[in-house]
């Protein structure tokens, strides 16, 4: 061990207080760099697995293989899963609107792909066990499908009796994406479609050709999942490789500038208290380089102690607070739950960018301390800071307070040589987490939840109001139930907004639409974003609100033919769809433009368009008094119509408020940390002043002063910074959170919420801190030597 390196162990050991103060401040900010980082890495991982949840993971296909090639690949050691698929054809479909011509493909699996495939997608029902039974689209079910009946399909030609056994989510990606028919066998026979899922992703589209070529597969066939190789930055190309980088890059960024401000700081203020020490060193010979050196290895040292402290932390904490996210999420039943993920790779770059901020951030106080002169150290102190005169003349504050300690606070406040500094730094700390939390909050909350309906539901066919309502009301804890006959319509010709477009007819009892809409069909009017010419978006009417004027309905189907069109003519009267709350709640998962209409007016007008009965549904809406029986109630109803649409919309609510908690749980947990880098900086610098004053303030005792009245200054003197920032900063940070909707409104975002609880909690930070200064100075003030710190030179 060299001669510097035993100084600056044996510099670090004399000064505890400010050695522990260092440490403290720098396993913060390697908290933040370790949690951040091993987050970002978790965070890609369960994003990829949200992603590729309905495809097992599936995210390589090769297509159209023979038996011999498809054993090549699923014997590889380079996937961790491997699965396959035949097409047997093509084959159609009877859709929830009556249509019979959707051509779908149709697939047969092994009872094992059918468990790896299907199982996710898979959304009522089971999976078929015998060669009778297929499984169909979501979309299927109802007046074209019903499970548990048998239905006639022709596949590629053949026609075949099939039990429909189980439905699928139509809309999921993967190997089954989109409508189809699933069938199951014993064993696939012929060409087939072989998906795999990688063991890793480093060089995979060439590995993976490769490998293709290898089996006589061509390499240009094989086909890549690459919205969700993006997300590990495997996709082709350097576009997925580059978005992480540059969102590490921007993370590493913005925690670089406040650590590097922090350790600056500490580093900057012990070599400030040892500027006596280095004049000493340079009149005994030691060189500037030396000095250089040593405040270089004494930072490092520093850094080594708080590292592991930071991984601890870091690690720790990500771990606990991903356990009782995930606890959350499950208890909502949500599909997503977060992958805690610590490996190699984000603890590397952690410790190297430590290092890095660390020798930055070193690097000034190193020059300082080897420009240090030896005679100037060694005959005098640091030198005092020059004040202006505006800073030596007091406020008007100042000339009006009598009272001694009282101005004295007010005038060590205004002529402290880093007031400005801490005040800066204190004010931005502030606004940064109050801004930040606040937009996060306002982006993750949504307020349209207590428009939707608790239970909603749909019924194709017959009128089936009657029975909903009967079914309903026996189920417990029901409040109320509002249902309503529904079918759609093309606008023929009518407002610019709805023409061309098809709209959904609400019928209503003819005594209602007398007295709420005077017998005459209205639109529920309601604000859509537009966006202009410049590529600003805006919030207006679908229809103007003072629109009176005659519609022309027709059916879609009738109007792609030539002649025979049969129109319905009538006028039409706006209202908003907020000013009918029930209707609005009932509707408000539909999607649809709506008009609502008399139920004689639905009958008569769908008469004239030869309607029949399938193209016509039942709707409800049902509000519970007790919403924690919505899984029963649920339940109940999906018995009572098994081939009805039924929505749990509390369910959802609960989902979306797991996730949306969990979401918040994380951001908040970075901007709180990243806040917290910034406050250990002003702790940091108050702390250091603290000690420094430690002489002056014994002098102060020296002549009467009381340790009561000089913690009274003190914390005054504090109070003063700490009140200033926490207003400055509340203030920016809420025009800030503003600024921030603003950017997005008429993008994704629709309302603003005032960020009061984030302000009350960043004052609330504040005040603990205060109350954590005054403890510090009462015990030092109380322990303190006088006559020591008077005598000493």
């Amino acid at each position: 061990m060299g001669i510097l390196t035993k100084l600056s162990l044996r510099s670090l050991r004399e000064e505890k207080s400010r050695t522990i103060l260092t440490i403290v401040a720098m396993t913060i900010a390697a908290t933040l760099a370790v949690a951040t980082l091993v987050g970002l890495r978790s965070v890609q991982a369960s994003l990829y697995q949200r992603d590729t949840q309905s495809s097992a993971g599936m995210v390589v296909t090769f297509p159209n293989v023979s038996a011999e090639k498809a054993d090549v690949l699923t014997t590889s050691d380079q996937f961790l899963k491997t699965s396959a698929l035949q097409t047997l054809g093509t084959t159609h479909l009877i859709t929830m609107d009556g249509h019979n011509n959707e051509q779908v493909p149709a697939f047969q699996l092994s009872p094992t792909a059918l468990k790896d495939l299907v199982t996710p997608i898979l959304s009522t029902g089971r999976l078929p066990i015998s060669r009778n039974e297929a499984v169909v689209p979501q979309d299927a079910i109802g007046d074209g499908y019903t499970i548990g009946e048998t239905a006639t399909f022709k596949i590629a030609g053949r026609v075949r009796r099939l039990t429909v056994v189980g439905a699928m989510n139509a809309y999921a990606t993967g190997a089954i994406s989109g409508p189809a028919l699933v069938l199951v066998t014993p064993r696939l026979t012929g060409r087939r479609t072989v998906v795999a899922a990688p063991r890793d992703f480093s060089n995979l589209h060439s590995r993976m050709r490769a490998l293709a070529q290898k089996a006589g597969i061509p390499a240009k066939a094989v086909q890549f999942d690459e919205n969700a190789l993006m997300i590990m930055g495997a996709s082709e190309g350097l576009r997925g490789q580059a978005a992480i980088f540059a969102v590490v890059l921007v993370v590493l960024a913005i925690i670089g500038s406040v650590a590097l401000v922090m350790i600056y700081s500490s580093i900057n203020l012990s070599v400030k208290a040892h500027r006596e020490r280095y004049g000493l060193l340079r009149s005994l010979g030691t060189t500037p380089k030396q000095l250089r050196h040593l405040v270089y290895e004494q930072s490092l040292i520093l850094a080594g102690a708080a590292l592991p402290l930071g991984y601890v932390f870091g690690i720790g904490g990500l771990k606990i607070a991903f356990y009782y996210i995930d606890r959350l999420l499950v208890k909502n039943e949500t599909s997503f739950v977060f992958i805690f993920r610590a490996d190699w790779l984000p603890l590397v770059v952690a410790g190297l960018f430590m290092a890095a901020v660390t020798l930055l951030a070193a690097s000034r106080p190193a020059m300082r301390a080897s420009r240090v002169s030896p005679i100037a150290a060694i005959r005098a102190l640091e030198t005092s800071p020059h004040l202006s005169k505006r800073r030596l003349k007091d406020t008007w504050l100042i000339r009006r307070t009598h009272r001694p300690m009282v101005k004295l606070a007010l005038k060590r406040e205004r002529r402290a040589s880093a007031r400005l500094t801490m005040l800066t730094l204190l004010t931005f700390t502030v606004a940064l987490f109050v801004a930040l939390t606040g937009f996060m909050n306002t982006t993750t909350t949504n307020l349209d939840d207590a428009l939707s309906p608790d239970i909603s539901l749909k019924i194709s066919g017959r009128d089936q109001r009657a029975a909903v309502k009967e079914a309903a009301n026996k189920t417990t804890s029901v409040k109320s139930v509002t249902t309503v006959l529904s079918t759609t319509m093309l606008m023929v010709n009518g407002p610019h907004w709805l023409k061309g477009a098809g709209v959904e007819l609400v019928a209503v009892p003819d005594a209602d639409f007398a007295s709420t809409f005077d017998n005459m069909p209205t639109f529920l009017n309601r604000k859509m974003q537009v966006g202009d010419a410049n590529g600003k978006n805006s919030l207006q009417w679908a229809v103007a609100p003072d629109f009176y004027g005659k519609i022309t309905l027709g059916d879609e189907r009738q109007e792609g033919e030539k002649g025979g069109k049969v129109r319905v003519t009538a006028p039409m009267a706006v209202r908003p769809a907020t000013s009918l709350p029930d209707l609005n709640r009932l509707l408000s998962n539909s999607g649809w433009d709506t008009i609502v209409v008399s139920e004689s007016l639905l009958k008569q007008w769908t008469g004239m368009l030869n309607y029949d009965q399938s193209r016509t549904a039942t709707r409800a809406a049902i509000q519970l008094t007790q919403r924690k029986t919505h899984a029963e109630a649920t339940d109940a109803l999906k018995t009572q119509f098994p081939n009805a649409s039924i929505t749990d919309n509390i369910a959802y609510q609960e989902q979306n408020f797991a996730i949306e908690a969990a979401f918040k749980i994380i951001s908040y947990g970075f901007i709180s940390l990243l806040a917290l880098v910034s406050l250990a900086t002003i702790i940091n610098h108050v702390f250091a002043a603290l000690l420094e004053q430690k002489r002056s303030l014994a002098t102060l005792q020296s002549v009467g002063t009381t340790p009561r009245q000089l913690n009274r200054m003190l914390n005054l003197q504090n109070a003063i910074l700490l009140v200033k920032g926490g207003l400055l900063g509340s203030l920016l940070g809420n025009l800030g959170s503003w600024g921030l909707f603003e950017l997005m409104d008429g993008n994704y975002l629709t309302h603003y919420l005032v960020p009061w609880q984030e302000t009350l909690a960043a004052l609330l930070g504040l005040a603990v801190i205060w109350l954590a200064f005054a403890v510090t100075t009462r015990r030092m003030l109380r322990h303190q030597d006088i006559d020591q710190l008077i005598r000493a030179v």
